[in-house]
């Protein structure tokens, strides 16, 4: 009896230590963000004043709307520069994200189910791919997409991070090969092709994996900088990453100047604004990515 106690006082013990890393490694990383939000509500004075607070005593929305709305050229013909920056986002993100999970659907269950000549050849080579950094291809893409005729174009960008989806193409061989060989050879009994099984039957199953391919394509879309500054010359195509530094360093002289908000206030802000959508778009799917990345990195 004294033996159990002493198992279970350990195993306790070694659990409350697990959660109590746990719960100051989430502060730590928590802290930054919530600090970045927090100060973008906050007004001028409240951001400079001695006595330091960790939520706005006075909320305000003051720096939303100078980022938001522009002042003093930043604004665009068509309308807000922030607001296009976001559009242009929103344009690129989803259409990479939709066609990433089609192909990535599409080629996992070629390289899992079906058999080819060259098949296993192929997919080491995209698996190679998949380690080049992008930044040590920009020189080749750059010239690619010149002769294209595909420079500063949004189209451009959805067809070059389209094509980089080795990561997407792994996870989802990976899902169609846990899927039990029984329901398609039961499936190809009853007389059903390849694509039928495929869109009927495979994919259905697979759904966790393509939602998890899409939380990471977005956010790899959203949050990636050097390509679309490398290939995208008009400011108003800009994304919002590759964008939002003419923001700040546009809007922040003349407002500091001005007397109206704080580089401190903007720049907090712009943290929010490119950030919030990639927080949003992972608590709400969350439990697709772990149910996701649990079907596919099971080798």
């Amino acid at each position: 009896m004294l033996r159990f106690n002493i198992h279970l006082l350990k195993k306790l013990t070694a659990r409350t230590l697990i959660h109590l890393y746990l719960i100051v490694a989430s502060l730590f990383g928590l802290f930054p963000f919530v600090w970045s939000l927090s100060t973008s509500f906050k007004s001028k004075a409240e951001i400079y004043s001695p006595t330091i607070t960790l939520f706005p005593r006075h909320p305000t929305l003051v720096n939303y709307k100078h980022v938001i709305r522009g002042v003093g050229g930043i604004s665009s013909s068509a309308g807000s520069y922030t607001l296009i920056l976001y559009r242009n986002s929103i344009v690129v993100s989803g259409f990479v994200v939709l066609f990433t999970v089609l192909i990535a659907s599409l080629a996992g269950y070629a390289f899992a189910r079906l058999k080819f000549r060259g098949r296993d050849a192929i997919f080491a080579f995209f698996m190679i791919l998949m380690f080049l950094p992008s930044g040590g291809t920009l020189m080749a893409t750059y010239v690619l997409m010149r002769h294209l005729h595909l420079l500063d174009s949004l189209l451009g960008l959805i067809l070059l991070f389209t094509g980089g989806g080795g990561v997407s193409l792994f996870l989802m061989r990976q899902i169609f090969l846990n899927i039990p060989s029984e329901i398609e050879d039961a499936a190809k009994v009853d007389g059903a092709s390849n694509t039928r099984i495929a869109f009927q039957i495979m994919f259905p199953m697979a759904s966790s994996g393509m939602v998890m391919v899409a939380i990471m394509t977005f956010i790899s879309v959203w949050g990636e900088w050097l390509v679309t500054r490398t290939l995208i010359r008009t400011a108003e195509k800009l994304t919002l990453t590759a964008g939002i530094a003419t923001v700040v360093m546009r809007m922040g002289g003349e407002t500091s100047a001005a007397g109206l908000v704080s580089d401190y206030g903007l720049r907090a802000t712009v943290v929010g604004l490119v950030v919030m959508p990639v927080v949003l778009v992972f608590i709400f799917l969350q439990k697709w990515f772990i149910r996701g990345a649990a079907e596919g990195l099971k080798l």
